[in-house]
């Protein structure tokens, strides 16, 4: 493999009350208790960027796992997050897997509830280089600076009103929005998952989203030694 993972980004809380990706169920739903766990979503459409072989679709399938579903057992709608909304609201999906802020603006439009969330550790992010970047001089002092600014961010979790301004800019999104939407957690070193990557390698070739049957070798495409230097 022409690349190698060198370090995880976003991690889930695990928190029920404060995750910044959910399983959002729209609310007519819940209401007349047509959905109240999991297991209701079986052959129902959910919404999630970039379909089941995306990160959301491993996403989806953790949360999924909870009530004995697979991606197999649902539809999935490839729906960009910002298309998520409009589509619980017209009832074209019976749930989605948006991130906040967008998440938090649904919950607050009374569109849709959180039924489940990520799992605590869970990810489906990280950091890859490219090959001939591995062994680039700059390689090590880019993945430093990284990480320094995920230890700013394991601090207090939260941004600076420059920083909440640009994400606002950026995703046309209000910065109290902002500001009050739940935060992925980081490592201090920002260290590979490779226990993630074999969960994800195993959630796609269960849904087909993946050809071949024989797993790869996580650990020959995992190189931690750029968050050991930068811990050091």
């Amino acid at each position: 493999m022409a690349f190698k993972v060198v370090g995880s980004m976003g991690i889930s809380p695990g928190d029920p009350e404060n995750s910044p990706t959910a399983l959002e169920v729209r609310q007519d739903l819940l209401d007349d208790g047509t959905v109240s766990e999991i297991a209701d979503l079986k052959g129902r459409t959910i919404g999630v960027a970039g379909g089941p072989g995306a990160t959301g679709g491993y996403l989806l399938a953790a949360m999924l796992e909870e009530g004995g579903l697979t991606l197999n057992d649902v539809e999935i709608s490839n729906l960009a997050t910002p298309d998520q909304e409009p589509a619980l609201t017209n009832g074209s999906v019976d749930a989605a897997t948006p991130s906040a802020p967008f998440s938090s603006s649904i919950e607050e439009a009374g569109i849709a509830s959180p039924l489940a969330v990520p799992a605590k550790g869970t990810t489906g992010t990280g950091v890859m280089y490219s090959e001939t970047f591995v062994g680039a001089e700059q390689a090590q002092g880019f993945f430093t600076a990284l990480a320094k600014g995920a230890q700013e961010l394991s601090a207090d979790g939260k941004q600076t009103d420059e920083v909440y301004q640009i994400l606002a800019d950026t995703l046309g999104q209000d910065v109290e929005v902002l500001k009050a939407s739940p935060m992925y957690t980081y490592l201090p070193d920002l260290a590979p998952q490779a226990d993630q990557l074999e969960a994800m390698q195993a959630v796609w070739i269960d849904a087909e989203q993946i050809t071949y049957t024989e797993p790869l070798d996580i650990a020959g495409i995992v190189d931690a030694s750029f968050a050991e230097n930068a811990a050091g």
